[in-house]
């Protein structure tokens, strides 16, 4: 979830060159199953360190709402049991990987154990 705390730091100049680079484009739908469309939020996080919510577009990006109301634009690829996102920051681009629940009803940051749910 550190890696997380790092988005609310984005620079506008480096969000345009990620997205002109097409840095982790899915390359077809199904990369962009309907199950994940939608807002998620923190369902369990013991480290308590975040609450940002996770929304999710057919296009291919992601949008994280931050605790603090900032949003933060970025990419999504579901690759197996992989969902990976990139996220412009400040210096560079975020990378942040999710493990897929295999019922797809969470996405588990591996690093703390932490996992968002989507919202009805």
């Amino acid at each position: 979830m550190k890696q997380m705390r790092q988005l609310t730091k984005i620079s506008a100049l480096l969000l345009g060159m990620l997205l002109l680079t097409g840095a982790c484009t899915p390359s077809d739908e199904s990369s962009r199953p309907a199950w994940l469309l939608g807002t998620w939020k923190v369902a369990h996080n013991p480290e308590n360190d975040s609450r940002d919510d996770l929304i999710f577009h057919g296009n291919g990006s992601v949008t994280v709402r931050t605790e603090m109301g900032d949003e933060l634009q970025g990419k999504y690829a579901v690759e197996g049991r992989q969902l990976k996102l990139v996220i412009a920051g400040r210096k560079r681009p975020v990378d942040v990987t999710f493990t897929i629940s295999d019922d797809h009803t969470r996405l588990v940051y591996p690093v703390s154990g932490a996992y968002y749910s989507r919202t009805p």
